[in-house]
């Protein structure tokens, strides 16, 4: 009686988990695109969820967020948006496991955090410095700010 009790208990379990890879998962596909995109894309070209075409377009959406917001803004883009997005369309997802939920979770609030403390360096996130400097040149002084523009300039 005791074993009749377990079986539908081991079938309820072997349902709740599913057999497909996370690469056929969309949601857990779309959360590595938007927190660590190298695994994502990985997982996107080894996924058979999307045609040739609409992998590249992925791929082309990737790469165009990435160069759009090299320009300083991608961590606050990551913090404020992206990390946020990811953790949203994980928490949708009713086949996940509750449990890589929470690394989820737990990982891209750390990440998060990490990227809002970057973000106000002045600098790109990733210890590069600051390039505010005087300059002399020619006869010319130029002034730089955090982004190394020159903000203004003085002739000696």
């Amino acid at each position: 009686m005791a074993q009749d009790a377990r079986e539908p208990e081991d079938d309820m379990t072997q349902q709740d988990t599913t057999s497909l890879r996370w690469q056929e998962r969309a949601s857990l596909l779309f959360a590595w695109l938007l927190l660590f995109f190298p695994i994502g894309l990985y997982g996107l070209w080894s996924s058979t969820l999307f045609a040739q075409n609409r992998k590249w377009q992925i791929t082309g959406a990737v790469v165009l967020v990435l160069v759009v917001t090299s320009a300083g803004l991608f961590n606050l883009l990551y913090a404020l948006l992206l990390v946020p997005l990811a953790i949203w369309l994980l928490w949708r997802d009713r086949d996940l496991s509750r449990t890589t939920f929470r690394y989820f979770a737990v990982g891209g609030g750390v990440a998060a955090l990490l990227a809002l403390g970057s973000a106000g360096s002045g600098g790109d996130g990733f210890g590069a410095g600051s390039c505010t400097e005087v300059q002399s040149q020619g006869g010319w002084t130029y002034y730089r700010d955090a982004d190394c523009n020159v903000i203004g300039r003085m002739r000696e």
